[in-house]
């Protein structure tokens, strides 16, 4: 994450944000939010339940591309050059870029249509849309197993009632009713995507992957449950 370049929108849940972020040094002195202060109080706001779902992270490229001491990473089209880390070595490239834009800026400059945008952004929201409808599922998945096992426990309590009731001396021998549990692996792949979708859309490889698995392991118990 880096505060240079985000998006808000108008609305008082951005103020509160922005106030809490700028306030965290004074209220919460015993953090230590190290150099990068700014970024990292936004961090820690950004992991609290008031505000969490409301925060989505793009690729960084998209608005914040690097220049580093072996070249840049971007391509034409980017919305602009950004040069970290590089500390004395940053006024050499700086000048190169300056020269870039004065004399060949038509050499970088690009038509939105001609530029990467269209179809990373198409690409981006297509596989959070797919994953954000796989965790749905998954917690589907979990509930209609909840709700049958339920059902399957409230049988054997009524066919319980139905039996004869124990000889003296074997009242110890009835078998409890066990409690509802989830699939483990299903709830750790709901647990892998959630928090996926909550810190990590930047990076699609990892959307990618934790939807993936998830999706593999609801098609691996989609057979019907097995009976006790």
């Amino acid at each position: 994450m880096n505060t240079g370049i985000f998006f808000l929108r108008v609305h008082q849940w951005s103020v509160r944000m922005l106030a809490k972020t700028i306030a965290m040094p004074l209220y919460r002195p015993e953090l230590d939010l190290g150099r990068s202060a700014d970024q990292n109080a936004m961090a820690i706001i950004f992991n609290e339940t008031e505000f969490r779902p409301n925060v989505l992270f793009q690729p960084r490229i998209w608005y914040n591309t690097y220049e580093f001491s072996h070249g840049f990473e971007g391509s034409k089209g980017r919305l602009l050059v950004h040069f970290p880390g590089l500390e004395e070595e940053r006024w050499k490239h700086m000048e190169a870029w300056l020269k870039v834009t004065a004399t060949q800026p038509e050499d970088w400059v690009q038509e939105l249509p001609e530029t990467m945008y269209p179809s990373e952004i198409e690409t981006f929201w297509t596989e959070v849309g797919r994953a954000r409808d796989v965790l749905r599922r998954g917690h589907e998945f979990l509930a209609r197993h909840q709700q049958e096992q339920e059902a399957k426990q409230r049988e054997d309590e009524e066919a319980k009632k139905q039996q004869p009731p124990p000889q003296p001396g074997q009242e110890g021998s009835e078998n409890p009713i066990p409690a509802v549990e989830q699939p483990p692996e299903a709830v750790q792949a709901i647990e892998r995507l959630s928090f996926v979708l909550e810190t990590e859309t930047d990076r699609l490889d990892a959307v990618r992957e934790a939807s993936g698995a998830l999706e593999a392991v609801l098609n691996r118990l989609a057979s019907p449950l097995p009976q006790r």
